[in-house]
């Protein structure tokens, strides 16, 4: 346990390097060369959106790698990512302790001093809860070792979190599938500001957006000119991802 712990030290303080050019961002906060903890709950979506900022006043062409730290991961566990404009589902949990990638997006070019959405990280935990951490590099395809990286752990916790039981909930969508109008029952705690549904397809491009008015209700959304496929919509309250569910459109 000692080695194996040691390990995963020296792969993540090698990896977790501050970049020259690029940084990745949770919502507007600098995350590059930090490990976010994610509490998660085992029959649950977890998802996180990673943004790519170029700090430059230059064009710049990168990839994505993904690195599970903590292999294997579980069985009926999912853990897979989009970025520039498509999704790479679960390795066979081949990487062991790896520097090298598992998952490499395809080439995206980020116009100078822009920030786009970057990186959508998911994990569909089954009825096992399994904690993992999962490493996440983006790094110039001029100057490899000009890079932006993150990781990811995944906490199993015994239930929802205090946190998240004090500013609100969701339930899951009905009808689902659908292909007309979903309604989604919500409630705001009185210790949160504001709350919204957002909707994503797999590539973590925002479909819908849609703000809560009142602390209670429910809310409907109308999927009629949605694309048949599956989605996924979070519950963010005071900007931060409460919850995220899957969503399924079927054809018209």
């Amino acid at each position: 346990m000692k080695k194996t712990f040691s390990l995963i030290c020296t792969i993540v303080s090698a990896q977790l390097g501050m970049a020259q050019s690029l940084a990745l961002l949770d919502h507007s906060s600098n995350v590059t060369g930090t490990i976010i903890t994610i509490p998660i709950v085992a029959n649950s979506i977890n998802q996180n959106e990673l943004k790519i900022q170029n700090l430059t006043g230059n064009n710049i062409t990168y990839k994505v790698d993904r690195v599970f730290l903590t292999p294997p991961v579980c069985s009926n566990n999912n853990i897979y990512f989009c970025a520039a404009g498509n999704c790479y589902p679960p390795d066979s949990a081949a990487i062991i302790f790896s520097s090298g990638s598992d998952n490499i997006a395809a080439f995206q070019t980020l116009p100078s001093n822009a920030t786009n959405f970057g990186i959508l990280a998911d994990y569909d935990v089954g009825p096992i809860c399994c904690s993992e951490d999962v490493l996440y590099k983006v790094y110039d395809m001029n100057n490899t070792s000009d890079f932006a990286a993150v990781t990811l752990r995944y906490q199993c916790v015994s239930g929802i979190s205090d946190n998240e039981k004090s500013v609100g909930s969701i339930s899951g969508a009905f009808p689902n599938p659908s292909n007309t109008i979903v309604s989604i029952k919500y409630y705001l705690s009185e210790n949160a500001d504001k709350g919204k549904i957002v909707l994503y397809d797999l590539s973590g491009k925002l479909v819908k957006e849609l703000n809560l008015q009142n602390k209670q209700g429910v809310v409907k959304i109308d999927v009629s000119d949605v694309n048949a496929g599956v989605y996924f919509y979070s519950f963010v309250v005071d900007d931060k991802t409460i919850a995220t569910k899957k969503l399924i459109i079927t054809s018209k």
